[in-house]
C-alpha cells in the first residue's frame, strides 16, 4: 500500500491546525498547503474540504538527496487532509512506498525512519 491513512475526529483546518504544530516539534517544517477546495472554487469548480501539506525535515532532504539527486521529485512528503462522507481523515503518502519507486536501497532506512517520524504525528492528532 503507498500510503497510511487514519480516520480523526475534528474538522479539516482544526485538523491542519493541529498537524502543523505536532509535525514543528519533531523538526519537520509544512513548505505549503494546497487549499484544494478553494483552489477549484476560484475556477468555478465545487470540491469538498481538502487539504494537502507539504513537509520537509531539511537534514533528510539533504540526507537523501547526498545519496541520489534523483529523490528530488518524491520531495517534499505530501500529508493530505480530507472529508469523505462526513468523516475528516489524514493521509500521507508513504515514504517508503516513494523511495521503493527509485530501487536505491541505501535509502531504505532514512524512508523508514522518516515515515515512523510521521506516522507518530498523525496518530498523536
Amino acid at each position: 500500500m503507498f500510503n497510511y491513512t487514519v480516520e480523526t475526529k475534528g474538522d479539516v483546518q482544526e485538523i491542519v491546525d493541529r498537524l502543523r504544530a505536532k509535525l514543528k516539534e519533531n523538526s519537520f517544517g509544512v513548505l505549503h498547503i494546497y487549499n484544494l477546495k478553494e483552489i477549484f472554487k476560484s475556477k468555478g469548480i465545487e470540491f469538498g474540504e481538502y487539504q494537502i501539506l507539504s513537509v520537509c525535515n531539511p537534514k533528510f532532504a539533504k540526507d537523501a538527496l547526498d545519496a541520489n539527486l534523483k529523490v528530488g521529485v518524491l520531495l517534499p512528503c505530501k500529508i493530505s487532509v480530507y472529508t469523505e462522507q462526513g468523516v475528516t481523515k489524514i493521509s500521507l503518502l508513504k515514504p517508503t512506498a516513494a523511495i521503493g519507486l527509485l530501487g536505491e536501497q541505501k535509502l531504505d532506512a532514512l524512508a523508514k525512519n522518516v515515515e515512523d517520524i510521521l506516522n507518530d504525528v498523525i496518530n498523536s492528532i
